[in-house]
């Protein structure tokens, strides 16, 4: 067995005491995550954890968009799902996001696709979201 003991120094006592409070650094990476999130659907970055494109409209969609006056872009008619995506909770040393309001009902559709429906992912948690957490995590030890 090995066992490893933090030394009791000031420096040590300081980054311990912070390790038990990173409520600020888990709200700003989850305000950060729905502002990226909501990004990625106005740029159509595509699945949020891959990277990986999302399917193209068909000229159908693209067609029925402009007959009502809708965006034009993937997973933007009205702009509801893009809106909807929210922080629902947030913790001590966790946060969720989901898609609330009017947007749910077809959320969960376009993040698991259907019949005639292509999969296109819009909720994860994005390798850019992950390295500014990382960040943040750091620099609030260092306080």
């Amino acid at each position: 067995m090995l066992k490893f003991q933090l030394p009791s120094t000031p420096i040590a006592n300081k980054i311990i005491e912070r390790l038990k409070n990173i409520t600020p650094v888990v709200n700003e990476t989850g305000e950060d995550t729905q502002k990226t999130l909501q990004n990625y659907i106005v740029t159509e970055y595509g699945d949020p954890d891959t990277g990986e494109a999302w399917e193209a409209l068909s000229s159908r969609t693209v067609a029925r968009k402009r007959q009502i006056g809708a965006f034009l872009t993937i997973l933007r008619q009205f702009d509801k799902l893009r809106r909807g995506i929210k922080v629902v909770r947030q913790e001590a040393r966790s946060f969720d996001i989901s898609v609330v309001g009017d947007a749910s009902k077809y959320f969960y559709l376009h993040q698991t696709g259907a019949p005639n429906l292509p999969r296109r992912r819009m909720l994860g948690f994005p390798q850019e979201c992950r390295k500014r957490a990382k960040l943040r995590l750091g620099k609030h030890l260092r306080k």
